[in-house]
């Protein structure tokens, strides 16, 4: 059950822009039982876009990607399903911004049959499409609020990977810490352990495929 990240833009692979995408999707599945297999970056361009999100579905069981609005014509046309106008997007933003919004026509139509995920502080919608394709926009801070309802359409479709135990170390530096670790792994085969190191304070990450193996430590 390996989930992939396709973050899709131009401003990505000619590194101007960060993949913070990425990352924040990563940092949110992974307390909740979910790590990611594999990111790829996709062009804004629609014969490389579509040849990548259909390589994507040969390998992955569930993808998640950031970008712009031709990911979801690209994906209409590779699910072969018309784009349809939904009229709880338009409600949504008539409601949200106004009813003479210049994109308001072109924002409301999704995939026909894609479950939507309404974005609260932007104009592009989310939408899952065939249970396995989640589709959120580019901009960090919209994609981000559309995460909380991809958690619970994972924990029902996809089965957890692992669980995890998060210790948090102040005044330490990694040096000292990873040692110690290094040693609990060995002593408890169950386990893998990854160390993130910030300014003042050491995030650790226990993971492990049954919960009884994080009992102990």
């Amino acid at each position: 059950m390996a989930i992939e990240i396709l973050s899709i833009g131009n401003e990505l692979l000619s590194g101007f822009t960060i993949n913070s995408n990425a990352a924040v999707i990563a940092q949110k599945l992974l307390p909740q039982g979910f790590s990611i297999d594999r990111v790829t970056l996709l062009p804004d361009d629609p014969l490389p876009l579509k040849a990548g999100i259909e390589e994507a579905l040969k390998r992955a069981s569930f993808i998640i990607t950031t970008g712009d609005d031709l990911t979801r014509e690209i994906v209409a046309e590779i699910f072969e399903t018309p784009l349809v106008y939904d009229e709880t997007v338009a409600a949504d933003l008539m409601q949200r911004f106004t009813p003479n919004l210049p994109t308001l026509k072109d924002q409301a139509m999704v995939p026909k049959g894609a479950h939507v995920l309404l974005n609260p502080i932007g104009t592009a919608p989310g939408f899952i499409l065939g249970n396995r394709l989640i589709v959120l926009p580019g901009v960090p801070a919209q994609m981000e609020a559309l995460l909380d309802p991809v958690i619970p359409f994972l924990h029902k479709h996809c089965p957890r990977k692992h669980y995890v135990k998060s210790l948090y170390f102040c005044q330490l530096s990694e040096q000292t810490v990873d040692p110690l670790l290094r040693t609990l792994e060995k002593e408890n085969p169950g386990i893998q352990i990854g160390i993130c190191p910030s300014y003042g304070f050491l995030s650790v990450y226990i993971h492990a495929k049954d919960p009884q193996e994080l009992d102990p430590i």
